[in-house]
Order: C-alpha cells, then structure tokens, then sequence
C-alpha cells in the first residue's frame, strides 16, 4: 500500500505547469520577455542626469567676495551661469537656471554670518527646496 505524499503531488503539479508554459510560445513571451520590455523601457524613461546638477546665477550686484559664495562656487553641484542683469533675468524667465542667489555678508556680530536670497525660477520650481537646502546646509557648517 502506497501512502499519499504531498511534497511528491506538490512536484507533480508544479512539473505539469512547467511543461505547459514551455509548450506555449505566447505563455513565454507575456510572462518573461513582455515584463522585462517594460522594465527596460521605464527604467531607462527615468534615468536622467539633469537632476544632479542645478543651474544657477548670481543676483546682480551681490558680494561676490564672501566665503560662502566662495565655497558655494567650488561646489560641482551648483552650475554658475554669467551674464548682465537682463541675461541673467531672461535666464531665469525661460528656466534656463533654477534661481538667481543673492548672499550678503552681516557686517554686525550675530548669527547667521551670511544672508542669502533666493528669488526661484517659476518653471523650475519644484528644484527650489532642493537649492535652498543645499545653501541652507553649507551656511551653517560655516557659521562656527
């Protein structure tokens, strides 16, 4: 008398599934090639460099002599781009920068040592937060 086993029925309909996904030719291509299509495509769709870096420009007439600005300057993540005040305003109008900075130095003994404005650009609003942390956290490593 031979006793029922379920690990060996569990093998058995695990082995007939098997054999009738590798019979069908659709059953392959919708359960192994179709799902990674999709992840290729969307993954490649969300992988963008843009995010790593951000354009900005100096507020025309800001210190440029300070040491935040300095090391604000030496930062690979900040893009500086030049120009004269309508450059730099038109710059900002059409996105091509995140924000114009403005840092002023305090001339008086209290903290914060440095004042920094951020006037944002209104399409590239959303990287705005990201900016103001960046300068955020750079100016109070500064201040002892």
């Amino acid at each position: 008398m031979s006793g029922y086993s379920n690990a060996r029925a569990m093998r058995a309909l695990i082995k007939a599934s098997l054999q009738a996904i590798l019979k069908s030719p659709s059953a392959i291509v919708f359960s192994i090639a179709f799902p990674l299509i999709f992840i290729l495509v969307f993954g490649l769709l969300g992988s963008s460099n843009r995010s790593s870096s951000f354009h900005v420009a100096v507020t025309p007439g800001s210190d440029t002599t300070n040491g935040l600005y300095k090391v604000l300057h030496s930062m690979p993540v900040l893009v500086w781009e030049t120009g004269d005040t309508a450059a730099v305003h038109q710059m900002l109008k059409e996105g091509d920068i995140i924000a114009t900075v403005g840092i002023t130095q305090n001339t008086d003994s209290t903290k914060p040592r440095y004042s920094v404005v951020l006037n944002a650009a209104t399409p590239q609003m959303m990287k705005a937060p990201q900016l103001q942390g960046i300068i955020t956290a750079v100016a109070q490593s500064m201040d002892p």
